[in-house]
């Protein structure tokens, strides 16, 4: 019985699993600082009462490994959106994604019916920002009832309620810049990060008797970019200015900032925990980066070997624009198109069988020759970076999206690979 068929039973309840956990190194070969769970399964009913594989996270993780060399892309056909900046499953059938032209967009996977979510708006008391950057972060509350992502006022966080997506509230006057990301501390709290602040939000007690809500200003970290912490205790987060911020979330406070090499760590816009929190990844221009999540210390640097001939510096792919952690495999969206798998217990990328050329890339998409394509890059290749990439619950479906590398194009990219 293959991994995958072993995966569905358990998915849909065919065996009773009982699971012993014991501990074992996940970077074995570098020695690094970071351990797995690590169990035993052993059921009845349809499987047999003997050791079938080595617990759930292993389970997950012998799949995860070959689901790269089985993957089927389909092309997915979003109309004439600009540039999918974020996107997430919700239930085991939908995803809900963000675009630069500030859609907020819910695809049925198996209609492939596409649906436009309105957009909150603001009070008039909003901090109101000129220009419109998009919506960069979709995140939804651990319970899987709310969702907030950004408003019609890019500075603002707008919340809805799932699946409906009923609108719940607008958090707003806590931001004077765009909205880069944001992370649930629990089912009521939330905290976000643009260039300039840190706050938090209270959701449920306060907000659902109010239509708009103020939040609160905690701490000040500049040239915000991505932040995570799954633990709740931290939040770290990576700035454009190559640094590394790390906040109390007992405190509000900043307890630890570590600078990085400008030159080695250029365009840093993208972070993920480790599936147990121990560690952190960094992507940048050429290279990604693991770190201890509590000292930041540097365990593994990663440099990618991008030999990309481009004629023209605004098509130059910019290395990793998107990054996931999930068992012991980190999925990194790359500025090219192509999605590469990296597999961390043995420290190297994972190679797929089904193309040609041993990567994985993201075919087709929409581009608008407008008036910026005919004087400028009508002659030249236009790169798509995939910016948003994220796995269903069973870990068995890719969903990847974005659009042209260079700024002033217009157009958007998405597949499902499954």
């Amino acid at each position: 019985m293959n991994a995958y068929v072993l995966w569905k039973n358990r998915e849909y309840g065919h065996a009773d699993f009982q699971v012993r956990v014991q501990m074992s190194n996940l970077f074995s070969k570098r020695n690094c600082r970071v351990r797995r769970r690590r169990g035993i399964y052993a059921g009845e009913g349809l499987f047999p009462g003997t050791v079938l594989v080595s617990g759930q996270e292993s389970l997950l993780e012998t799949a995860s490994t070959h689901v790269p060399n089985i993957f089927k892309q389909t092309e997915v056909k979003l109309g004439r959106v600009n540039k999918v900046f974020a996107a997430t499953w919700f239930a085991n059938d939908k995803i809900v994604m963000g675009t630069k032209c500030n859609k907020l967009l819910v695809l049925d996977v198996n209609k492939r019916d596409l649906i436009t979510i309105p957009s909150l708006k603001s009070s008039l008391k909003a901090n109101f920002v000129d220009q419109n950057c998009g919506i960069h972060a979709i995140r939804m509350n651990p319970s899987e009832t709310l969702l907030a992502t950004g408003a019609e006022n890019p500075a603002d966080v707008a919340v809805y309620r799932l699946p409906s997506f009923e609108p719940v509230t607008v958090g707003e006057t806590g931001h004077c810049d765009w909205l880069f990301d944001m992370r649930w501390l629990d089912d009521e709290f939330l905290i976000s990060g643009t260039f300039h602040y840190f706050f938090s939000l209270s959701l449920l007690a306060r907000l659902q008797r109010k239509q708009y809500a103020r939040m609160g200003v905690f701490c000040v970290v500049p040239y915000l970019t991505k932040c995570d912490g799954r633990s709740f205790q931290v939040v770290t987060s990576v700035s454009l200015n190559s640094y590394l911020h790390m906040l109390d979330l007992n405190t509000f406070q900043q307890v630890y900032l570590k600078k990085l090499d400008m030159q080695r760590f250029s365009e840093c816009v993208c972070i993920c925990y480790s599936p147990d929190d121990t560690m952190l990844c960094v992507g940048s221009r050429s290279r990604f980066t693991f770190f201890d999540s509590r000292s930041l210390d540097q365990q593994l640097d990663v440099r990618l070997n991008i030999g990309f001939v481009f004629d023209f510096i605004a098509l130059m792919p910019s290395g990793v624009r998107s990054i996931t952690w999930r068992g012991p495999l980190i999925t990194l969206g790359m500025g090219s198109g192509e999605i590469l798998f990296y597999d961390v217990r043995n420290c190297q990328f994972l190679s797929c069988s089904c193309h040609p050329s041993n990567t994985l890339r993201i075919r087709g998409g929409y581009l608008q020759e407008d008036d910026a394509y005919q004087e400028i890059f009508m002659n030249y290749f236009c790169y798509n970076a995939v910016y948003a990439h994220c796995y269903d619950p069973s870990g068995i479906r890719l969903f990847a999206a974005g659009g042209p590398i260079a700024a002033s194009l217009y157009g958007n990219c998405a597949s499902i690979l499954q």
